[in-house]
């Protein structure tokens, strides 16, 4: 986009209380988004949309509560360049108010926090958040990246660098996870050899616990991780792309169904005892890590996964209530199933004359973001 910067309102970098309070009750009656209004990032009782501007030249974000869909707006000061992150497993999002400098408001009504991460360097930038951290990948220049956990417990600025990852690892994607770790795709070299890579990262000990080479690794491939399992896809020559699975501590890896996707990105999620992913044609799948159960159908023209707590939410479609923002959860049955929690608004098909995308939360340094156009000229947002 080539506009100007979005403006950062007092009402929005202040306490979301107000804002939400004036709410009116709707029980999880789904609610309607507006304009163009995209998933971007969940966190548990709630999630971020973004939404381009009237006129299709700036974009616009701001948190919806899952319960009954009241706004909250979130800066984005375009000259910076940070879109908001949301933790997945709380009502935190981190925006940036500086070019060091960001703000952790607490969605459910906590004070926030300002953090200066500084210390980091000027050539850092977060990749997510991870309850009340901002994991930052600092950039040398030459290749070598290094993960930095940044916090503010008690008032005070604290700064850990991940310890275990490859001297020359190439961070290409981090993702959280409730169960305290995160985990990190990366090229790097180990033992002599240089490959690709999922790195788990304990979050309390700032370190690498778990390390495991996955040749073949599909690059569009979405990662996961829980307490129990590691997930990620493969491709092989031909183009097939396979589901796979790792009990964290052990060795060896499950392979699941295969499919192919033509180049599209793969996400992979973990819920539970499922693996859930989204396969040909968009469609959003789930497998069981106990006997190899499938459930297909969950939700046509899916999304990105975003966790949400102890759930998922994607955009997608079903047959029975269309096009929305649906909460994946286990059923009473103990499998995955879709429930609506937002009927999506209308879409207006703009022409972007110079597309940047923001960084998404998991994403990749300046010049490897994915945005939907591929930066070229006459692309459209959706």
């Amino acid at each position: 986009m080539t506009a100007g910067t979005v403006a950062t309102t007092a009402t929005a970098l202040a306490e979301p209380r107000a804002v939400t309070a004036a709410a009116s009750e709707q029980g999880a009656e789904p609610f309607a988004l507006g304009v163009d209004e995209m998933l971007y990032g969940s966190g548990a009782n709630g999630f971020v949309t973004a939404a381009l501007t009237a006129d299709g030249t700036d974009l616009t974000f701001q948190w919806r509560r899952s319960a009954d869909g009241a706004a909250t707006p979130l800066p984005w000061p375009r000259d910076q360049g940070g879109s908001p992150l949301a933790d997945s497993g709380s009502d935190r999002v981190a925006v940036q108010t500086g070019r060091t400098a960001y703000r952790i408001l607490d969605m459910a009504g906590g004070a926030p926090v300002d953090i200066d991460t500084s210390s980091v360097g000027p050539s850092a930038d977060p990749w997510q958040l991870a309850g009340d951290t901002l994991a930052l990948v600092r950039w040398d220049g030459s290749m070598r990246d290094s993960l930095h956990l940044v916090s503010k417990p008690a008032g005070t600025v604290v700064h850990r660098q991940v310890r275990g990852l490859p001297a020359d690892a190439d961070i290409l994607r981090v993702e959280t996870s409730p169960a305290g770790v995160l985990v990190v795709r990366c090229e790097g070299t180990v033992g002599g050899t240089k490959g690709r890579r999922l790195a788990v990262v304990d979050l309390a000990g700032a370190q690498v616990v778990e390390d495991r080479a996955v040749p073949g690794f599909y690059p569009n491939s979405g990662i996961a991780v829980s307490a129990t399992h590691l997930a990620w896809s493969v491709a092989d020559s031909e183009g097939n792309v396979t589901l796979v699975t790792a009990r964290r501590g052990t060795t060896e890896s499950t392979r699941h169904t295969t499919f192919r996707v033509n180049g599209d990105h793969v996400p992979v999620s973990l819920l539970g005892e499922w693996v859930v992913y989204e396969g040909s044609r968009r469609d959003l799948s789930a497998v069981s890590l106990k006997d190899g159960t499938t459930v297909t159908g969950l939700l046509g023209k899916a999304g990105e996964l975003s966790g949400a707590g102890d759930g998922l939410l994607a955009q997608g479609m079903t047959a029975e209530h269309g096009a929305g923002v649906y909460r994946i959860g286990l059923g009473a049955d103990g499998r995955p199933a879709p429930t609506l929690l937002a009927t999506e608004g209308a879409r207006t098909p703009v022409t972007v004359a110079d597309q940047q995308c923001p960084p998404r939360p998991a994403s990749p340094r300046p010049g490897r973001r994915r945005c939907s156009g591929g930066g070229s000229a006459g692309a459209t947002w959706w």
